[in-house]
């Protein structure tokens, strides 16, 4: 799992970028579908998952991939299948926890 945090470590710093360059080679290769699909793995760990989300959020933050995530990525869908799915609700309960302690 830890090759799977220095990824998403990159991502997320691909995703914060504004360069529309950036943005291309990952929605070339299709990662935010990745990203989601690993995610819904019973492998994936709660940190990871929380890695996801936080990449998801950045990308997010972009006009033109946030068009992207809703137009082609089928974000709305998989967020309304989150959010009646217990990870998710687990990644918020650590998230929570974290803040606390």
């Amino acid at each position: 799992m830890r090759t799977h945090r220095s990824i998403i470590r990159i991502l997320r710093t691909c995703a914060r970028s504004e360069d529309a360059l950036d943005l291309a080679p990952l929605r070339k290769r299709h990662v935010p579908s990745m990203l989601m699909a690993t995610f819904d793995s019973v492998s994936t760990d709660v940190s990871t998952r929380g890695g996801i989300l936080d990449v998801l959020h950045c990308l997010a933050s972009s006009p033109t991939a946030a068009v992207y995530l809703v137009e082609h990525a089928g974000i709305l869908s998989w967020l309304r299948l989150l959010l009646s799915s217990a990870a998710f609700w687990q990644v918020c309960m650590q998230h929570v926890l974290q803040c606390v302690l």
